[in-house]
């Protein structure tokens, strides 16, 4: 079979002054608008609301630059803190701490910029200076959110939080049984091919596709096995806890795509809110995938959209059909 070719839709961004026009209506209808964005009184410690925990390449940072469009949604200064997998799936080389603290420096000089009057911006310069306190714990990481608003919805969006072991996500879950979890799935094949291209970039080091695929297969294979990772994260949470999203939604439908995931954590849907939801973060030119690479892919991911089948039979069948036939 031919290697199929990915797109990503791009788009443009609408005029900002509906979404101030969008927020000034919800503001009047509040009705304790006195304590909108502000810190509970003597919180020294909150849990997140929700994790969005993936994947890898399927389109996280269109979901956190969304839910930061929402004036009732805090999310910390950086996407990715990596707290949980540093504690309990750390890296060989430890990236989850070299690339918080290259996060932190960056938010400090794109913060310093902000009104300090503003609350919501001084909340988020607070917690950078609760992300450098260390060292790492859950109080440590519950400092960080206890900087989100008494009345607003927090969480964090980190791709790796997809691959925890299940003892790490029952102690999440002991912390916060309320906790609501996203995973945004692409399908398998070119997700990871896409991770692929990412990884034997020159800045990662320049190892080629076909080395990559020989020494350092499983790190992708467990990113696109979302059978296991629902399966893991459903061992702890109620299955309604736990949101599938489809990646292609974002590219066709995104406005439904941000409607539905405000109805899941319970909050007001207006699509002033959200004036940049047809770009797509980070969208490159259409990949030709080398058949080559193509073939042992289909091969090796086959398992994967066969267990789909059980979990999102219609979304399961779209993708297999492209790469299997019908």
């Amino acid at each position: 079979m031919n290697a199929p070719e990915q797109t990503e839709a791009p788009g443009e961004p609408d005029v900002e002054e509906r979404y101030l026009e969008a927020f000034s209506e919800l503001e009047r209808n509040r009705s304790a608008v006195s304590d909108y964005r502000l810190p509970a009184p003597n919180t020294a410690w909150r849990w997140p609301d929700f994790l969005v925990i993936g994947a890898q390449k399927a389109g996280t940072t269109w979901v956190h630059q969304m839910l930061l469009g929402h004036p009732y949604v805090w999310l910390p200064p950086i996407k990715e803190i990596n707290y949980f997998n540093e504690v309990y799936y750390p890296s060989a080389v430890g990236y989850e701490a070299s690339g918080r603290a290259e996060q932190i420096a960056e938010a400090e000089e794109y913060f310093a910029s902000f009104n300090p009057s503003d609350v919501v911006s001084r909340s988020r310069r607070e917690a950078i200076e609760a992300l450098r306190s260390g060292p790492i714990s859950d109080e440590w990481y519950g400092r960080i959110f206890a900087h989100a608003g008494v009345d607003m919805v927090c969480g964090e969006v980190c791709p790796d939080y997809g691959l925890l072991p299940r003892a790490a996500i029952a102690k999440i879950y002991h912390n916060n049984p309320a906790l609501k979890v996203a995973l945004v799935m692409r399908d398998p094949i070119e997700r990871a091919w896409s991770h692929l291209k990412m990884a034997s970039h020159p800045r990662f080091g320049g190892i080629s596709i076909t080395d990559l695929m020989e020494s350092e297969w499983l790190s992708f294979q467990v990113r696109s096995n979302y059978p296991a990772i629902i399966a893991r994260w459903r061992s702890a949470l109620p299955e309604r806890n736990v949101l599938l999203v489809d990646f292609e939604m974002i590219a066709t439908e995104p406005q439904r795509v941000a409607q539905d995931i405000c109805g899941w954590l319970g909050l007001t849907y207006d699509s002033r809110f959200f004036w940049r939801l047809d770009s797509m973060p980070f969208v490159g030119e259409p990949i030709a995938m080398d058949a080559d690479v193509y073939e042992v892919l289909r091969e090796r991911l086959a398992f994967v959209y066969q267990d789909m089948m059980a979990i999102s039979p219609e979304l399961a069948q779209r993708w297999s059909a492209r790469h299997y036939g019908a």
